[in-house]
């Protein structure tokens, strides 16, 4: 069925610009950063010390140099105005090195200060450092494959441009190994599917494909680099060449002291471990092999907070989850108290019923129920029978990894299923029993398209809902459940890619939300028909991706929709703006309305307009 469409053409003046709206920027709800690279260094007087990038809701803030004895903080401000670190390298000269807003920074753990900072490719970010028999540092950089050189002995930076130029798309360089042959061998994984091993002459910077898949690229205590997908068998490369399929005979060259951010290194120079650094709850564990002994050190630093995820009203009470690190928070606007929790796991949508809060999380597609009539307990999940446990608040409550990463959860009309969908893994639709905590899974060839996943589902009955696809192309449909199958789609323009809002009006009619456009259309359900689109103008703001997206809300006969720039009072009559209201924090994730006022986030702040206007 072709779509018909009107386009809203002019927009109404801004009614309510110099109105007093109230608003109010209740602040961090959170005061934690995030690691974001970590490596175990010694300073000028020998003692050992952790080193660890910090990210708050913004980007990399500031590092931190962590006595491992006494806890004691130096808290270092970075040289360039940051986005965030994704690789580390502590190199043999006892330098942490790593790669930030196109810059290639070196940190000197004896001085306590950053001794170096290059600027050499602006648009990309590296996973993988690592260096050489000459000291040198060599940076792989995503999304181009750029090969960059830092020498610390003559200061000098040399990006050598793309090492694998003829693939046009976004390379994901995961690793790297430098053989003691004076070649550097890089996996690069093509976006979508395939790769290559690239290698680079460090003396006369010759290139050579040398794989056509890519592999886990790791240095041996021999000098030579492997490359294999399980660990175990796989190629050698040597000379600049892919050699034969085989094992090292060797052992893992443990003096790479070079990372992701995610990964967190074990062990520092004296032998001492490394058994945690949690830095949202301020300690760490250090074991002692010679004495046997854990010993816990807590440490302090300045300017954390969590990037928020969404917001949701249960009991009178403003929920809500962050991410980088994990959190769970809640916010009691009328006493002003706080509260905020780790989470399990990255919480990314919020669906209240009654007194309970359910929560879609990413990562494995896992549904938490969270009673808040009760404390809020993290779950240690070591295994599937930990997050089973029928104590846990909040408690397990299904799990499928269809969608794995989860960005809208719905209600049906008799109260007796969830719906939950989203993108990535295999991209499915899961249907979870509140009464029997059975799912049934609605796998992706029934209902989506290539490269295509449903983010937004509206309920239209206990049977059937309508979704939307995004990604390779936008479309609507309809999936009877009963019938376990599409009755009913539509496409939408081209230029509409994501649509990750529903939201239900009067006289069957819905508005949705269009991501990637900054527009709306409005649905006739009845008819099954696309009737209006309206383009937001710049000066309004950009709609904004949320992972559970609550960028529409409806309270009465009145509709709001939230942009980066404030709020508009969306007549959807006529389909136009009949009010805006500008704020002065970009606002980043919505949205919920609690005794007649609109609560939004911005970055890692809860903020609030008076409704009233």
């Amino acid at each position: 069925m072709k779509a018909k469409f009107i386009l809203a053409g002019c927009l109404m003046a801004i009614a309510a610009m110099g109105v007093e709206t109230k608003f109010i920027n209740h602040g961090s709800v959170t005061n934690t950063a995030g690691q974001r690279g970590t490596v175990l260094a010694v300073d000028a007087d020998g003692r050992e010390v952790i080193l660890s990038f910090l990210s708050n809701a913004n980007a990399v803030y500031e590092l931190v140099q962590i006595d491992a004895e006494t806890g004691n903080t130096t808290e270092v401000k970075l040289p360039v105005k940051a986005n965030f670190t994704y690789g580390v390298a502590l190199s043999s000269r006892n330098k942490l090195y790593s790669f930030l807003a196109g810059h290639i920074l070196e940190y000197d753990p004896v001085l306590k200060k950053f001794t170096a900072c290059h600027k050499v490719n602006s648009q990309s970010f590296a996973l993988s450092l690592r260096e050489d028999k000459q000291g040198r540092i060599w940076v792989a950089t995503t999304p181009n494959c750029h090969l960059i050189c830092y020498d610390p002995v003559t200061d000098k930076a040399v990006d050598f441009g793309s090492v694998n130029g003829e693939f046009k798309g976004m390379q994901l360089i995961n690793n790297m190994a430098v053989g003691d042959d004076g070649w550097i061998y890089v996996s690069s994984q093509y976006r979508g599917r395939g790769g290559a091993i690239i290698a680079f002459n460090s003396e006369n910077c010759e290139i050579r494909k040398i794989h056509n898949q890519p592999l886990k690229i790791v240095r041996y205590e021999d000098g030579t680099v492997w490359g294999s997908k399980t660990g175990n068998e796989g190629i050698v490369c040597r000379d600049g060449a892919a050699g034969k399929s085989g094992r090292p005979s060797v052992k893992l060259d443990d003096k790479v002291k070079a990372h992701a951010w995610t990964t967190l290194p074990a062990y520092f120079p004296s032998g001492k471990i490394l058994k945690s650094f949690d830095v949202p709850n301020r300690n760490a564990v250090v074991y002692n092999p010679a004495t046997k002994e854990n010993r816990t050190i807590r440490f302090d630093y300045h300017g954390g907070s969590a990037h928020i995820m969404g917001l949701a009203v249960v009991n009178d009470k403003i929920y809500g989850s962050t991410a980088m690190p994990m959190r769970f928070f809640s916010f009691d606007p009328k006493s002003g108290e706080k509260s905020d929790h780790d989470a399990m796991v990255q919480l990314n949508c919020l669906l209240p019923h009654g007194t309970d809060l359910y929560i879609g999380a990413y990562t494995g597609g896992i549904i938490f129920k969270y009673d808040t009539t009760k404390p809020w307990e993290k779950v240690q999940i070591k295994n599937v029978d930990d997050v089973k446990n029928p104590k846990n608040n909040p408690a397990f409550f299904g799990l499928s990894a269809n969608p794995n990463r989860p960005h809208t959860l719905a209600m049906t009309p008799d109260e007796k299923n969830i719906i939950m969908a989203g993108g990535e893994g295999k991209g499915g639709i899961t249907l979870f029993n509140i009464q029997s905590g059975e799912c049934k899974i609605i796998k992706k060839e029934k209902h989506s398209k290539p490269n295509c996943s449903t983010f937004s589902v509206l309920p239209l009955s206990n049977t059937q809902f309508l979704a939307c696809r995004g990604g390779a192309a936008g479309s609507l449909y309809i999936y009877d459940i009963e019938a376990d199958q599409v009755v009913w789609e539509c496409g939408v323009p081209e230029d509409i890619k994501f649509i990750f809002n529903i939201l239900p009006l009067p006289d069957d009619k819905a508005l949705l939300l269009c991501n990637n456009t900054s527009a709306l259309l409005l649905f006739d359900i009845k008819k099954r028909e696309l009737l209006q689109r309206l383009n937001l103008p710049s000066k309004y703001g950009q709609t904004f991706y949320q992972q559970g997206n609550r960028g529409l809300l409806r309270e009465r006969d009145r509709v709001y929709l939230l942009t980066t720039a404030g709020v508009a009072v969306v007549n959807y009559h006529k389909l136009n703006i009949d009010k805006f209201i500008p704020v002065p924090n970009k606002i980043t994730a919505g949205g919920t309305i609690l005794d007649g006022r609109l609560y939004f986030a911005a970055l890692g702040d809860i903020c609030s307009i008076d409704l009233s206007f």
